[in-house]
């Protein structure tokens, strides 16, 4: 299937053209439908750069900054600001449009945007809308609205450097891959602090396999991190957290690293039903939003019950190809496709890849039942973050990369792993 695909994009490439060229010599031009897109991470981009080259879409990307920023390496940020630099990219409109603002509200016809530059409302009407608006974080983890630029964004960083620096006893709360990455960060960076990170899980990172959960335990255990496992938090203060079972741990700074809630406040409004407790927006099997044929949603804002993924960067990008497929489906009139049997077969499932950072030269990848550790996967995790971040600034190196990446990955995971 994958090695055919090209094949089948370039046919379709040449069957747009000469349907364009019969429009243009009748003069029957087709009224182009509107895209709309709330959301510039990795699932809104990709939705983006997929939709926006089909000449009969007008594609406008909503985002509250006009910058893309590589989440998955971000915290390497609190213990080196001048890190960050190379995890940044301006957001390049190419075709389509970018309209810089927040998101208020999605109706069923229009999303209202409060403009970043003036402050006014936009109405901007659409005839599909994709609803890529992510998760939040605590702290410093994701930016924002005041985090306008490139400078402003490192400032931060560089003064959570500096409380960390001057600290001596920290507590992280959250045993999942955000704690255990920040935790593993600052020991290998700055060995002399006192770090205990605190799960109500018996488990670190329970989504991985057991042998790549025991081995970021061990080395945690062995970067000298106090692991408090299987006791819930009561309480956490700026300069403590009190267990439940009374327990105090005193701390001079404290990261909350629980959880990563969805930003699905936009569609309250619109259809609450669709919610479901955690406040993701549940979708269908062709991920369109429940009740809402004409409205898409994608990444870790949504759940998608028949599979459950975990959430990732790469299952965010796997989303978007599916809906960039299905608008394109919709507006010629065709069936849509369902998640993921049109993307791996039916039947199969996307490649499970998470690569846990445990410091800059140590991790822990994992790719379906395959795992990797040490040098190996940290040298993974540079090369995907290098190639991510060349790919938004438009570089041949990133597309090249990704292009050959994507299917080669669906590939060893139906065929080998």
């Amino acid at each position: 299937i994958d090695y055919i695909r090209p094949i089948h994009q370039l046919f379709s490439l040449l069957l747009l053209a000469v349907q364009r060229s019969f429009r243009a010599i009748s003069g029957r031009e087709v009224q182009k439908k509107k895209v709309v897109i709330v959301g510039g991470s990795f699932a809104g981009l990709k939705a983006h750069s997929l939709l926006s080259v089909n000449r009969d879409l007008d594609v406008t990307l909503v985002n509250s900054l006009d910058y893309f920023e590589y989440t998955p390496g971000i915290l390497r940020c609190f213990v080196d600001p001048d890190h960050y630099p190379s995890l940044h990219a301006k957001i390049q409109p190419n075709r389509g449009r970018i309209l810089v603002g927040t998101a208020t509200s999605v109706e069923s016809s229009h999303v209202e945007v409060q403009r970043a530059s003036d402050g006014q409302e936009e109405s901007v009407s659409f005839d599909y809308c994709v609803i890529a608006a992510g998760a939040s974080y605590e702290g410093s983890i994701k930016p924002d609205l005041d985090d306008v630029g490139k400078e402003q964004r490192q400032m931060r960083f560089k003064d959570a450097n500096r409380e960390l620096r001057g600290s001596q006893k920290v507590v992280i709360v959250g045993g999942g891959l955000v704690g255990v990455e920040l935790a593993a960060e600052i020991a290998t960076a700055l060995p002399s602090k006192s770090i205990a990170l605190v799960d109500r899980s018996q488990m670190l990172c329970k989504d991985l396999p057991p042998f790549a959960r025991k081995y970021i335990a061990s080395r945690l255990s062995t970067y000298g991190v106090t692991l408090q496992l299987g006791i819930g938090v009561a309480s956490i203060g700026d300069k403590s957290v009190v267990l439940q079972d009374g327990t105090k741990l005193s701390a001079d700074v404290v990261y909350e690293c629980r959880g990563s809630p969805p930003r699905s406040s936009v569609v309250q409004k619109l259809c609450p039903d669709a919610l479901n407790k955690r406040g993701a927006v549940e979708v269908s099997d062709t991920l369109q939003v429940v009740g809402k044929e004409n409205i898409f949603a994608i990444g870790d804002v949504m759940h998608h019950t028949t599979t459950d993924e975990v959430k990732n960067a790469y299952m965010a990008e796997q989303n978007a190809d599916l809906v960039a497929m299905n608008i394109q489906r919709m507006a010629a009139g065709k069936p849509l496709l369902k998640y993921p049997d049109a993307l791996v077969g039916r039947g199969r499932t996307n490649p499970n890849i998470i690569n846990v950072s445990l410091g800059k030269y140590d991790g822990c990848l994992v790719f379906n039942n395959l795992v990797l550790t040490g040098i190996l996967s940290a040298i993974a995790k540079w090369l995907i973050e290098f190639t991510m971040v060349r790919r938004i600034r438009n570089a041949p190196v990133g597309y090249l990369f990704w292009d050959i990446a994507e299917p080669s990955a669906r590939f060893i995971s139906n065929w080998i792993l």
